[in-house]
């Protein structure tokens, strides 16, 4: 806890109009190889298109050298504004860095950075900060800016931190996350929420395990009974629950991302 705190803290500072204090030739010596790529993307029909420096650098781990902190800056223009209009700092120590989206839905957002989360009309920006390992590296966490149009900037999103694979429905204007609790999909938790101004309200939670995991082998995983659990929420309390029994490949596709093999 205390170390995601100082996260926090960090983060908060970094996601700000910051100075140009990265020194290429400083950080490539320190950390090794730089990326550095420009990103173009139109957020909104009616603004100009929008220009992403993005830097990296990788900080492997003295235990295992593929394991460490990614640390990055991205640098935004405009293409009618001489000036960088902001400039984020950060760092990552997900599985492959905080742009690869293995797992991600790819053909809704270009290299998976860019997505309306609270269906305003203007893409937001996202960089995963955090991973499970192995068989929970589904489990993905993400620093979100969502765009200010009156600002004509990323404001940090602290609704969407802890949240694991939050996903935007724009149809039904709801926001579902997605969690694998064990491996091979045998037990997970999707939960469902809405907006209410800047914040998030969660109004229900799916909650599946399977019957009998021997059976994986006999019957195949698509025809495993899973235990169905759902609580409904009404201002952050439970008002309503269900239960069934449903086979695995007639769990809905809406609650079956990531987690489900």
């Amino acid at each position: 806890m205390l170390k995601l705190f100082i996260l926090f803290i960090v983060i908060n500072t970094h996601f700000t109009k910051a100075q140009d204090n990265w020194n290429p030739n400083n950080l490539k010596n320190k950390f090794g190889n730089l990326v550095d790529t420009m990103l173009t993307f139109n957020i909104n029909p009616s603004l100009p298109d929008f220009h992403f420096r993005y830097r990296e650098f990788f900080e492997a781990g003295e235990v295992a050298p593929n394991l460490g902190i990614t640390f990055f800056r991205v640098d935004i223009f405009r293409d009618d504004i001489d000036t960088v209009l902001q400039i984020i700092e950060s760092s990552s120590d997900a599985y492959y860095g905080p742009i690869d989206y293995e797992y991600s839905y790819k053909d809704l957002s270009y290299e998976g950075i860019f997505i309306d989360y609270n269906f305003d009309g203007y893409f937001d920006i996202r960089f995963k900060y955090t991973s499970g390992a192995n068989a929970y590296s589904v489990n993905q966490f993400y620093e979100v800016g969502t765009y200010n149009p009156y600002k004509n900037y990323f404001d940090y999103n602290w609704s969407l931190y802890d949240l694991c694979n939050p996903t935007p429905f724009p149809d039904e204007k709801v926001i579902r996350t997605y969690r694998r609790l064990r491996s091979f999909g045998r037990e997970a938790d999707v939960d469902t929420y809405f907006w209410q101004g800047d914040s998030l309200a969660i109004i229900k939670c799916d909650y599946f395990k399977i019957v009998d995991e021997k059976l994986m082998d006999s019957l195949g995983y698509d025809e495993c009974e899973f235990i169905h659990l759902t609580d409904y929420y009404e201002n952050d309390k439970v008002i309503k629950s269900d239960s069934t029994i449903i086979k695995s490949k007639n769990i809905p596709e809406n609650l079956r991302r990531y987690w489900h093999n």
